[in-house]
């Protein structure tokens, strides 16, 4: 069995979302800049409201997905 992965405070999503908006204002491109604030946005909107999704899942996602976004900006 796989060790339990512990749910992310409050403070640690908040600090996620707001990096990833001061990321995604690095892009040159208004189209990614824009496409990248909106997706985040709604991901987040989408896991704040959804009860089937774990956050901590979510979480880690948001990681990955950060990580994509400065490798490319």
């Amino acid at each position: 069995m796989a060790p339990a992965v512990p749910q992310p405070r409050r403070a640690e999503i908040l600090s996620l979302f707001r990096t990833l908006l001061r990321t995604a204002r690095e892009f040159a491109d208004y189209n990614i800049r824009e496409y990248t604030k909106r997706r985040t946005v709604d991901t987040f909107d989408k896991t704040k409201t959804s009860r089937t999704r774990r956050p901590s899942a979510a979480f880690s996602d948001g990681k990955s997905q950060l990580e994509v976004a400065r490798k490319t900006s």
